[in-house]
Parts: C-alpha cells; structure tokens; sequence
C-alpha cells in the first residue's frame, strides 16, 4: 500500500512566471457592477483608490464566484451609505454599520434584491480602502487582514 504524500506550497516547484500565467488565465467571475466613491479628496485620488481596488476584485474574482456583486460603494461616510440602500424588499428597513464595544465596521456586503434576483451592493468605508495603495506596509496588510505579514499574489 502507498503512503500518501501532500504536497504543500513548499514543495511544488513552480516559477513566480508561470504561477502568473495559469493564475491569469483562470476566468474571472467579477461582471459589470455600478460603482460610486465619495468623499474624497479629488477625482485623482478616488481613481487612485479604485485602480487598486479593481486590481484585487480581478484577483478575488478568479479565486471565488462574484458574479452577483451589483453595486459597490466606497465612501468616507459608511453609515450613511448604508441607510440609504434600498434592500428591493420594500420593508423600509436600512442597514446599519456595527459600532460598540466590540467593533467598528468597515465593510459590509448587504444582500440585495434586482428585479427577484438576489445580488450583493458591497459597501466599504473608504479610510479603509485607501490603505491598499500603500503596498507593502503594515497598514495595507491590516486593510487585507493580514496583519504583520506581507501579501503576494505568488507562491
């Protein structure tokens, strides 16, 4: 009987190069979706956000399924973005960020209704996601919860 032998990341030879080949060459699932930045400081600094922003939405896009994203909103003034989606539910009822002793929030993905089908409007406070421009620090590593380490794209 063989033993079974795991391969770890470790031990599978493969270049930066070619990781980033096959890697890129996976579809991804992230479609069209409305996007609104507020807040900021000028449009060269929401691009700036945004561009990062896209960069890791294609990443996340090949590695889960996010085709029923619909909206995503990153603005300086989360709670108020949040009251004032409209769930399709006709409740009335709004969102409201987590803010106690425990946490703060900082994103939230509010399940939506469009025409019946149930998408998500991903919203996201925006001193948060400015960190990701700051690659390579430890703010930006916090802002992808992994703090202290650093995040590649690579084995």
């Amino acid at each position: 009987m063989e033993a079974l032998v795991e391969e770890t990341p470790e031990s599978i030879d493969i270049s930066k190069e070619v990781f980033l080949e096959e890697f890129l060459a996976r579809p991804c699932t992230l479609g069209n979706c409305e996007v609104t930045l507020s807040g900021f400081q000028d449009d060269a600094d929401a691009r700036d956000v945004w561009n990062h922003l896209q960069n890791w939405l294609n990443v996340f896009g090949r590695i889960m399924n996010v085709v029923r994203l619909h909206r995503l909103t990153i603005t300086f003034d989360y709670a108020a973005a949040l009251a004032q989606i409209d769930q399709g539910t006709g409740t009335g009822d709004f969102v409201t960020p987590t803010n106690d002793e425990f946490a703060t929030g900082v994103a939230m993905a509010v399940p939506i209704l469009v025409d019946g089908v149930p998408r998500i409007h991903l919203v996201g406070n925006a001193a948060l996601f400015s960190l990701l421009r700051n690659e390579d620090t430890k703010e930006s590593a916090i802002a992808l919860y992994t703090p202290g380490t650093r995040v590649r794209a690579y084995p």
